[in-house]
């Protein structure tokens, strides 16, 4: 069932003011079809290798349940930075939120609570 325009954008503030980056998919499938198409068929290993270490410096906060804010604040970088690591972490491993992240990063070795106590 599709949202109506209003909806659409209501969710989308509501999100935005939550922390939380808004990609309109219909836009982003038009936008980026031929490089999603290009990333998916990247193995697991390849995507993983394209992370800097800040992009994974930020899943493992972020695996900690911390808010955009929160991670700003350990890592000393502002929200924006964060909210722009987060985004483009999203775009090279292929999910689609931040809960799919931290599966991804448990599953993969990106995330560890014992290693990463410190940060959370």
């Amino acid at each position: 069932m599709r949202s109506s325009p209003c909806e659409t954008l209501i969710l989308a503030v509501e999100s935005v003011a939550a922390g939380k980056v808004w990609l309109e998919r219909d836009l982003l499938a038009e936008t980026f079809g031929e490089s999603s198409h290009a990333r998916r068929s990247c193995s697991e290993s390849e995507r993983i290798a394209q992370l800097t270490q800040r992009e994974r410096e930020i899943i493992a906060v972020a695996a900690c349940g911390l808010t955009n804010r929160q991670i700003s604040q350990r890592l000393n970088i502002s929200e924006a930075t964060v909210r722009h690591h987060l985004s483009s972490v999203f775009a090279k491993l292929g999910v689609a939120n931040r809960g799919e992240l931290i599966i991804f990063a448990f599953r993969h070795g990106l995330a560890d609570f014992e290693a990463n106590a410190h940060l959370c």
